[in-house]
């Protein structure tokens, strides 16, 4: 159950300008079960569209009553328009496969952040690698001047070894930082790097060329 503030048309117009901006949380974490979006996915999805409109998040574990009067543990989640004060919150039970036992409790409130955050915002999850991999290269730094000379020889490379051309130089780079987590430091890999390229690049970094 959604709890708010008495007054709530504030961060309901502050929602609505950040809800559009609010991406998928990728799965990209393996697990026992198969792939999910772990909590940074989660935040990186929700975080800047929230800030932008000027929305807090808060998480607080906190001890509830059930209906027949006993209590549990649960996560408080809440967004808080900054500006009014204005918020809406909701409860996520922290559930532990073993009571009194830290490392369950450190498990059951990681789900709990996860899940209710992922409620909260409306945030759908999927299992993309290839939006995981353009996100990484989206964020990352430009090459500096050695990585660039390394970059510029494995295109030369390429030139020698095959009909392909490259369409553009820093979108290769970024595809290759994505793909290795880090840029070519040595030049003298290139033919090796050029092979890579050529086998594993999408269409869209390297094409066949139109004059052979």
């Amino acid at each position: 159950m959604i709890e708010k503030s008495k007054e709530y048309l504030k961060i309901a117009k502050a929602l609505l300008i950040a809800q559009p901006n609010i991406d998928t949380a990728l799965k990209a974490t393996e697990g026992h079960y198969g792939k999910f979006a772990d909590f940074c996915e989660v935040i990186n999805a929700i975080k800047k569209p929230l800030n932008d409109a000027g929305i807090l998040i808060i998480q607080a574990p906190d001890i509830g009553t059930n209906a027949d009067g006993t209590h549990n543990h649960v996560l408080i989640t809440t967004l808080v328009h900054a500006e009014s004060g204005q918020y809406f919150c909701s409860n996520t039970p922290i559930l532990c496969a073993k009571q009194n036992d830290p490392p369950a409790f450190g498990s059951g409130l990681s789900y709990a952040k996860r899940y209710g955050l992922q409620a909260m915002g409306v945030i759908p999850s999927e299992d993309d690698d290839g939006k995981l991999a353009a996100r990484k290269a989206e964020k990352a730094p430009d090459p500096n001047e050695l990585e660039w000379e390394c970059i510029d020889a494995i295109i030369a490379e390429l030139a020698k070894q095959s009909d392909y051309r490259p369409i553009d130089r820093k979108k290769l780079a970024k595809w290759f930082l994505a793909s290795n987590s880090k840029y070519p430091t040595t030049k003298d890999r290139t033919i090796a790097a050029a092979e890579f390229v050529m086998q594993k690049s999408p269409d869209n970094i390297y094409k066949e060329s139109e004059t052979k």
